[in-house]
């Protein structure tokens, strides 16, 4: 039961990793993200990438909000759950357009010189000579949350090139061309929203003070991505637990940090700290939280770039910071038993909703 929730928590990532849904194996169209980085300069994939390290930042700083520690020295008591998270996506974050660096592969030139007039003997020094240049391109199409179906666009800003031939020299003037890069499409075909979901242990109160966590150790779920690890905590102390009389709700300081690591592709770290207050009502608890957070998402892959002598890997790795700085939460919970069901909806640069199911003893 224990590694049934953790892998259900860390599956909904993964899939956007590897191309598949929870319930789709991989098929021939799909195409992961590390696949698509391949063919990608560090900045055209940083364009390509979109506001998906932001929707990841945000989901990991989600969850972490609901029933505040209460201001008791001693009210212990243990929470086993899972949160689901989702991060909204605006209805321009499926497509890019960028002007950034490129190396075109031999098939890309191939294409490029299929309507030039240029004679068969001296296309293979043309090909030679265009594989070995870096140009500045105008790149557009599908970024990563994009339709699996289009796929990205550069512009051949268009060259001269000289050839030789038994001592005679000739001149070629290629126009600009927009070049589909065939090995580049969407990952997520457009999904209105990014989906996570964690394990996550609580337990408290003690002098004011609840501890949380959630922790993943290292499952491998698929052979594309490798092992799928998190650890994170949070703690929440209720200063009125000093206070000589009671406040009408419970306050709660809250600091939140956390780490996930998918294979060599991926790490995302988070962290966040602020304020929430919450109201038992019976059955019923409405909370509400302001945070304070920062996230960042370190890439790493493997960028193959032509030249006449083959094939070059070159390791690329780069770190993007997550867009939202704040966020405010509103929601409730409603209590059942031993279970509790909460919800919440976080408002901040990225939107997000949260939702957890939990057991209570």
């Amino acid at each position: 039961m224990y590694r049934s929730l953790m892998k259900l928590g860390v599956l909904a990532f993964s899939a956007v990793l590897i191309g598949v849904t929870p319930v789709q194996a991989q098929d021939e169209t799909s195409q992961s993200l590390d696949e698509a980085l391949e063919n990608l300069s560090q900045d055209a994939a940083e364009a390509y990438l979109g506001s998906l390290p932001s929707a990841f930042g945000a989901n990991m700083n989600a969850g972490w909000l609901g029933q505040a520690a209460t201001a008791q020295f001693l009210d212990l008591h243990v929470e086993v759950g899972l949160i689901a998270m989702g991060s909204f996506f605006a209805s321009d974050d499926d497509v890019f357009e960028t002007t950034t660096t490129f190396n075109f592969t031999r098939r890309q030139a191939e294409q490029i010189l299929a309507d030039e007039n240029i004679p068969s003997a001296y296309q293979d020094d043309v090909i030679d000579q265009m594989i070995e240049k870096t140009y500045t391109v105008s790149m557009s199409g599908p970024t990563a949350v994009g339709s699996k179906d289009e796929h990205v666009q550069v512009v051949f800003p268009g060259d001269t090139f000289t050839v030789s031939d038994g001592g005679q020299t000739q001149t070629y003037q290629l126009d600009a061309e927009t070049v589909e890069v065939t090995q580049v499409t969407g990952v997520l075909d457009e999904l209105p929203v990014l989906p996570l979901a964690v394990p996550q242990f609580g337990i408290g109160t003690v002098y004011g003070t609840k501890l949380l966590f959630r922790f993943v150790p290292g499952i491998n779920l698929t052979e594309e991505i490798g092992d799928v690890g998190l650890f994170g905590f949070g703690i929440q102390h209720n200063p009125a637990v000093w206070l000589p009389a009671p406040l009408p709700v419970d306050v709660a300081l809250g600091f939140y940090t956390q780490k996930l690591e998918a294979g060599d592709i991926v790490e995302v770290t988070a962290m966040a700290y602020g304020i929430n207050a919450s109201k038992p009502m019976g059955i019923f608890t409405p909370y509400a939280g302001f945070l304070l957070e920062s996230s960042s998402i370190d890439i790493s892959y493997t960028y193959q770039l032509e030249s006449q002598a083959g094939t070059e890997d070159v390791d690329i790795n780069f770190e993007i910071d997550g867009e939202n700085k704040y966020r405010f939460t509103l929601g409730g919970m409603l209590h059942v038993g031993f279970f509790s069901l909460n919800a919440d909806f976080n408002i901040g640069n990225i939107n997000s909703i949260s939702s957890g199911l939990n057991f209570n003893f």
